[in-house]
């Protein structure tokens, strides 16, 4: 066995471990016309039921070519409310005006 054989296993026995340890499933499955699938889509096991199936794209962004199908996958993405500090500084303390392109800001 050749030494860099030996660091290739170990390379994919890293990178198969550590799509284990972060529960990462892969969601793509769309093969190019070779039969051989290039993207790669991982999620953990949570995100995963959340998205959509990855499909191939039915109104590519830029022309694709048979080696590099188009694929487009929905994803989700709550809106969380955003909590706001309190001032340290009121806006009156601040005290200052400015100009932004040549509209002069009223003081505060």
């Amino acid at each position: 066995m050749s030494v860099g054989c030996l660091h290739s296993q170990q390379r994919d026995t890293v990178f198969i471990d550590g799509l284990n340890f972060h529960n990462l499933v892969q969601l793509s499955g769309i093969t190019n016309a070779q039969g051989r699938q290039l993207d790669l889509i991982f999620a953990n096991t949570i995100a995963a039921m959340d998205c959509g199936p990855v499909q191939r794209a039915s109104l590519p962004l830029v022309p694709e070519d048979a080696f590099h199908p188009a694929i487009e996958l929905y994803l989700p993405i709550a809106m969380f409310p955003v909590h706001r500090t309190s001032r340290t500084t009121t806006p009156r303390a601040l005290n200052f005006t400015t100009e932004i392109r040549g509209i002069r800001l009223p003081q505060v």
